[in-house]
């Protein structure tokens, strides 16, 4: 993930993300009935925001201002 100074906005954008992508998924799959699975789109994007939320603490954040010229920066983190 990319550093974010504001993680709240992050977790409204990935449970925006995860609204469409529900909505967007039962509209393929059941075309004009779609409202009825309503509750199946609010769950999609409530576990997105949810999943994002939780590793909000695992995120490291960078001031550019801080960063010194002729100092690399730290190596990614490896799987």
């Amino acid at each position: 993930m990319r550093p974010v100074r504001n993680q709240l906005l992050h977790v409204l954008a990935v449970s925006a993300a995860g609204l469409v992508t529900g909505m967007l998924t039962l509209m393929f799959i059941t075309g004009s009935h779609w409202p009825a699975m309503w509750g199946t789109v609010l769950w999609t994007g409530f576990c997105a925001a949810l999943g994002r939320a939780a590793v909000s603490g695992l995120v490291t954040i960078h001031d550019a201002a801080g960063h010194q010229p002729g100092v690399p920066a730290p190596a990614p983190l490896e799987p």
